[in-house]
């Protein structure tokens, strides 16, 4: 009886981890997804708490520049906590072909 009790906590056991490192792998993946997709004009904050905006961005070294109220400030790219995608504004024109008689 001892012993199917230790097995089954070992599967217990073994499925925990399987499970746990699956979910944080894809929150990894998925955090790598977003920070791929940043650009400059999108809102970040930094593990630190600074809020501010994409100025420019270096990919091939991993660098990015956040303008903070007009001061420029350079960071790794792993240090933004969060990406607020701006989409880009489209413009909509309406056009009123039959106008309305008041």
């Amino acid at each position: 009886m001892g012993m199917y009790t230790y097995i089954i906590m070992a599967v217990v056991v073994v499925g925990f981890i399987y499970y746990t490192s699956r979910s944080n792998k894809k929150a990894q993946a998925e955090r790598q997804n977003k920070l791929s997709l940043t650009q400059p004009g999108d809102k970040v904050v930094t593990i630190g708490g600074l809020h501010g905006v994409i100025h420019s961005l270096d990919n091939e070294n991993a660098i990015v520049t956040i303008d903070c109220d007009g001061v420029l400030l350079d960071f790794d790219l792993a240090a933004l906590k969060t990406v607020d995608h701006v989409a880009e504004a489209v413009e909509v024109v309406s056009v009123n072909e039959s106008p309305i008689a008041e």
